[in-house]
């Protein structure tokens, strides 16, 4: 009888340790499923703020362009406002 208890127990200490490896294995899978989501949904979020950055830099480049026309129109402007009071004509 006891030995009948015995082999019982151990037929249910087997079944438990193959289950807890089971779960194991499974947690294991699901954490570097995890992971690399996590990695390329990071890669994504990188890949969108260079993409931010290089549209704000072009917007940035194309503004500075139009102020540096805008800057030297009035200057030129205003030189030949100049120029044309020394002659002794009227100003625009």
């Amino acid at each position: 009888m006891a030995e009948e208890g015995l082999n019982i127990a151990s037929m249910v200490l087997t079944a438990v340790v193959f289950i807890a490896f089971v779960w194991i294995t499974k947690l294991i899978f699901d954490l570097k499923k995890f992971m690399k989501e996590k990695e390329e949904l990071t890669l994504a979020k990188m890949a969108r703020t260079e993409a931010t950055a290089r549209s704000i830099e072009a917007s940035m480049g194309e503004l500075n362009k139009a102020i540096d026309e805008k800057v030297d129109k009035e200057y030129m402007d205003k030189r030949i406002d100049e120029l044309i009071s020394l002659a002794g004509g009227k100003k625009k």
